[in-house]
């Protein structure tokens, strides 16, 4: 047995949850998820404050004194600490005596930093730690959750509000039509209280908007934004406002993105707002598709517009009736187009917006043109020049006032058994689609340009055959380049690469073609190419055809795929083409 005196004091501390109730709850006693309490957000501007009191009791029979108070529950939905609040730390108990924790509800000020909670949004309440210790011997320390008097340490609680939904939808994205429709729709709301929405957005637009739905809605601008103001209702749920895109402010290279933020103001009814901001894609500017008709002597252009998203032509029409001599290839230059024409010289169009004013003889004094290709101030041109005839490349001045030419000098002559076609520019020198010696060299001519005066210095054919000693290049009509790749028509009926578009390498460096393949098949008679934002158009001037062919091009090497008519009509013959 043991000789130590044992001395036991006892501390009968407890502190319990004896009551609690809610302010502003339309209904329940938060004790169960079938009970819960009910809150109804309503306008800003309703005075009606939502709290949950929760009372304790020191049911000890010693004096208790609070260390500290742990919270676990969401800053966002419930904040500890609301008028009535007397259980701080600090504060001793007696026996028997009661405290009280208040906790305001914030749900309604923190609504869109939470974002889309919905129609309905659970926001329970975790009951409170508290941490005492007896009030004259701070040795003994306690630390408990009081439970509700039925039982757990949750009071269920849920907030109900309007919802509104906003979305931001990019109509006829790639087309002269593109426009934007900013949409709100309301629901679960409040019979008697309004939403104002607030819309900012940049100002990329050319027109007033059309509003669909309810009228109460204006608009402003400042500083390059737009600021839209609508007011809802219950009765007036869906609202819409379209805005046509200033097709002006987009390029041809690069995306516009349209960023698009939602508010709602400090006396409208509570919502849930989904979403709060939008980026919308604009994408690059559509094109017009000039295309020359060489189905008929006099020939003409047709223009089409072009979307920049499917690259479908659409809303073609006859822009230019006659006044050429057998067209074949069409040049740009500002404000300016250029035809030739096979037996006749080059005539110079006026562009205004999407029209063609009116088409003029350049003033070139040059004949039997076909090829035209442009750098700078200059154009360059395939003629027949002279007595005999002798096919020879022409480089013209042009005058930016008037888009005339003038000085046209031969800067390479070829003989009378060669042939020369279209031609195009890539980071300084010039092809030319060429057949010469009576076609037993058929390639593409590349010229160096001199720089300080447009001057060639040099050209050489270069014309690939395949293992079999077969001419890659039939009778090439056109060529264009695009991102290190050179594009081809073969416009040949026989051989075993007639009626085909070749596709070749181009080096950065030195300009030189390799590697040339067949791209894509199956043309009667493949004449013109171009391409635009990641397509590629090749006209067929075949008799019964009058058909443009449109491919994707790979990004990775330059490949075609997807081949398929671009939706354009009313060609005669189409031969050369243009899209800008």
């Amino acid at each position: 047995m043991s000789n130590i005196a044992w001395f036991v004091q006892s501390y009968t501390q407890s502190i319990s949850l004896t009551d609690h109730t809610a302010l502003g709850a339309t209904s329940g006693n938060g004790e169960s998820v079938a009970t819960q309490y009910n809150f109804t957000a309503l306008g800003r501007d309703e005075v009606v404050s939502k709290s949950i009191t929760l009372t304790y009791t020191n049911t000890g029979t010693n004096p208790m004194k609070l260390t500290g108070i742990q919270d676990s529950n969401s800053p966002y939905t419930w904040k500890m600490g609301g008028v009535g609040t007397t259980c701080v730390v600090g504060e001793t108990l007696q026996p028997q005596d009661t405290c009280k924790i208040v906790y305001d509800n914030v749900f309604e000020s923190n609504i869109l930093a939470l974002r889309s909670v919905g129609a309905t949004y659970t926001e329970n309440l975790v009951l409170p730690t508290l941490v005492y210790q007896d009030a004259t011997n701070s040795n003994v320390q306690f630390n408990t959750q009081p439970n509700l008097p039925t039982g757990g340490n949750i009071i269920y609680a849920q907030s109900n509000q309007a919802t509104l939904a906003n979305t931001v939808i990019v109509n006829e994205s790639g087309s002269f039509n593109e426009s934007v429709t900013i949409t709100h729709l309301l629901a679960n709301a409040d019979d008697s209280l309004y939403v104002t929405v607030y819309t900012k957005m940049e100002d990329y637009f050319s027109t007033v908007p059309v509003v669909g739905g309810v009228t109460g809605c204006s608009y402003s601008t400042a500083d390059g934004i737009i600021t839209q103001k609508c007011i809802m209702g219950k009765d007036d749920p869906l609202l819409s406002v379209s805005y046509a895109v200033n097709q002006s402010l987009l390029n041809d290279t690069s995306d516009l993105y349209l960023s698009t933020i939602f508010s709602s103001d400090g006396a409208s009814q509570i919502v849930s707002m989904n979403q709060t901001y939008a980026v919308v894609n604009l994408g690059t500017a559509a094109g017009i598709a000039y295309v020359v008709d060489a189905g008929t002597v006099a020939g003409g252009l047709t223009q089409c517009e072009v979307n920049s998203a499917t690259g479908m032509f659409s809303n073609c029409s006859l822009a230019v009736n006659g006044g050429f001599s057998r067209p074949r290839q069409v040049a740009n230059y500002n404000n300016y187009l250029y035809v030739t024409s096979a037996t006749g010289s080059v005539s110079t169009c006026n562009l205004s917006s999407f029209s063609i004013l009116g088409c003029a003889d350049s003033g070139s004094s040059l004949s039997y043109v076909n090829g035209i290709a442009i750098e700078s101030n200059y154009a360059y041109i395939t003629s027949l020049s002279g007595e005999n005839l002798i096919p020879t490349i022409q480089k013209c001045s042009i005058n930016p006032a008037d888009g005339s030419l003038s000085s046209c000098s031969s800067v390479k002559n070829f003989t009378d058994t060669d042939n020369l076609a279209g031609m195009t520019i890539n980071n300084g020198y010039l092809y030319v689609a060429a057949s010469l010696d009576g076609g037993s060299s058929v390639g593409i001519e590349k010229c160096t340009i001199k720089q300080s005066d447009g001057s060639i210095l040099g050209c050489n054919l270069f014309a690939p055959t395949d293992e079999n000693d077969d001419q890659i290049f039939n009778n090439p009509t056109s060529i264009t380049i695009q991102n290190g790749y050179a594009y081809v028509t073969n416009n040949s009926s026989s051989g075993v690469y007639s009626k085909s578009v070749i596709q070749c390498n181009v080096d950065a460096g030195t300009g030189n073609l390799s590697n040339c393949a067949v791209a894509t098949a199956g043309f009667t008679n493949a004449s013109g190419v171009t391409t635009f934002q990641g397509f590629i158009y090749i006209t067929d001037s075949a008799t019964g055809l009058n058909t443009t062919t449109m491919c994707s091009i790979s990004s990775v090497d330059g490949s075609l795929s997807g081949c398929t008519n671009s939706g354009g009509t009313n060609f005669t013959g189409p031969w050369g083409i243009l899209i800008k």
